[in-house]
């Protein structure tokens, strides 16, 4: 088994003044391997978007290291950072956004254009994963033109599109019905078990990770 994510002794510190200092993580460490659907779960506050920004090299941490695809991100430049974000990580934000100019199918096609990848495989990868998603008759439509369910099932699409080695998901169905989580929950479950893609959902409703393999996160530390 081959480990995607690895924290050793991960802290990310915040000035907040002069004098004060908070610790928004403390000693992290764990390890995310291949091919896992791994929940990090806590409370408001707890440092799960931290942890998660430091994971997608949104952020950095303040002493420790980071380890993605056994490499070592602490003081890799930023140019670097987001070539790797785009090419190899996907992400699926709580909030969607795209560009409301475009349509569904441009938006979810950007990351491929940025990385230079387009081609007429990367159009048929899109048609398909439309239909995966139950998206095929929203292709030619605006953002602005599909409901909150349906854009969070185009925020998967271009998290696939480059075909990253991870999926990063912060809260993602924090905002949507229960139909509509389910739908979402069911959406990644089949593309981490049929494309073996690390999946790192990160949550506050321990209802979502019951059985599943979990990292609970207190005050900015793991907690049993």
């Amino acid at each position: 088994m081959s480990e995607v994510i690895v924290f050793e002794d991960l802290w990310k510190i915040y000035s907040a003044g002069s004098l004060l200092e908070v610790a928004a993580l403390k000693e992290i460490n764990f390890a995310v391997t291949k091919g896992d659907f791994l929940f990090v779960l806590g409370p408001s506050g707890s440092g799960k978007t931290t942890l998660l920004n430091i994971a997608g090299l949104l952020d950095s941490p303040t002493k420790g290291k980071y380890f993605l695809f056994g490499r070592n991100f602490s003081g890799i430049g930023e140019r670097e950072k987001a070539k790797i974000r785009n090419e190899s990580i996907g992400f699926v934000f709580q909030q969607p956004s795209f560009l409301p100019e475009f349509t569904s199918l441009e938006n979810v096609l950007m990351p491929a254009m940025i990385s230079g990848k387009i081609s007429a495989s990367t159009a048929r990868k899109a048609n398909g994963l439309f239909e995966r998603v139950g998206l095929e008759g929203r292709k030619n439509h605006f953002p602005s033109q599909l409901s909150g369910g349906e854009l969070q099932r185009l925020t998967i699409i271009r998290a696939l599109i480059n075909g990253p080695g991870v999926i990063l998901c912060d809260e993602p169905t924090g905002q949507l019905d229960e139909r509509n989580s389910e739908i979402i929950m069911e959406i990644l479950r089949g593309i981490n078990r049929d494309f073996g893609t690390t999946v790192v959902f990160v949550t506050h409703n321990a209802q979502l990770t019951k059985g599943g393999k979990t990292v609970n996160l207190k005050d900015g530390k793991i907690s049993a």
